[in-house]
């Protein structure tokens, strides 16, 4: 009997995984946000980490069995593990002079480290199991090329389009993107600083709304229902995410301006389909 894990398996692995990191970082952030508000700031932007990795956790558990995604998994766990040890580097060589409390670049520190090995270990086991498996293309029957154009697939092309843009400009203009939805501002954004600028969660939010961005890509360019379903449900988990630090003061109203879009496709999916 064979022993080794399928593809299939994996990213059931990984789904769980992402939950649980979600779900902890979560609690983390949340402790963090009320118990110091030195560090407030950091810790709303480490919940916004939780919230895809949960966004992550609907994605993999629903692509597990479709042989088109998984490929796609493997190039963007692999480079995201780079590029959280990379960031983990620089928050070790420079994470002192940002003027936070020990904790919260400590366990930051600790998130990029663990969460950057889980990444690289599993995007090279997808590609060990996926070079050894014979599987059709369509393991679970749900790939869809013939299916047209519809209202769906353009919807979510177009949504995927805004995701690109969307983290362009948390990347390249942090400080502007912060300001413009009134979001407070990260101590890793601010421009002028002596030290090198060290990479915060509010960066690795911009580079993981890229790879949903690719993830949306593949689900429209092999028309994979189930990963559009996924989207569905993400944009609305964001919402409600969204919505709910806004009823908490945490956010001002104006940010409900970055889900609304999200919100607008979705509900335009949901008439489709009714």
């Amino acid at each position: 009997m064979s022993t080794k894990m399928s593809p299939q398996t994996g990213m059931v692995c990984y789904s769980a995984w992402s939950a649980i990191v979600g779900a902890l970082l979560l609690l983390f952030s949340i402790w963090g946000y009320s118990t110091d508000p030195m560090a407030g700031n950091e810790n709303l932007y480490l919940m916004v980490l939780a919230l895809f990795h949960g966004i992550f956790a609907i994605w993999f558990w629903e692509g597990k069995g479709l042989r088109p995604f998984a490929p796609a998994t493997v190039y963007s766990r692999t480079l995201l593990g780079a590029i959280y040890w990379l960031v983990a580097w620089l928050a070790i060589q420079d994470g002192g002079a940002l003027g936070l409390p020990a904790y919260v670049i400590t366990g930051y520190i600790m998130y990029l480290v663990i969460q950057g090995g889980v990444d690289i270990l599993g995007g090279l086991g997808s590609a060990v199991s996926l070079s050894r498996d014979k599987a059709d293309a369509a393991t679970a029957g749900e790939l869809e090329v013939g299916v047209p154009w519809n209202l769906e697939i353009k919807n979510r092309f177009a949504f995927a389009l805004y995701m690109v843009f969307l983290g362009a400009w948390i990347l390249v203009n942090t400080e502007g993107f912060l300001t413009f939805f009134y979001l407070p501002i990260s101590e890793f954004s601010v421009s002028g600083r002596a030290s090198p600028l060290v990479p915060g969660p509010v960066h690795l939010v911009g580079v993981l709304i890229w790879v949903l961005a690719v993830y949306n890509f593949i689900a429209i360019k092999y028309r994979l229902t189930p990963l559009i379903t996924a989207g569905v449900r993400g944009g609305l988990f964001t919402c409600v995410f969204v919505l709910l630090l806004v009823l908490a003061g945490v956010l001002h109203p104006i940010t409900l301006l970055l889900p609304a879009v999200d919100l607008i496709s979705v509900g335009l999916i949901l008439i489709y389909r009714a």
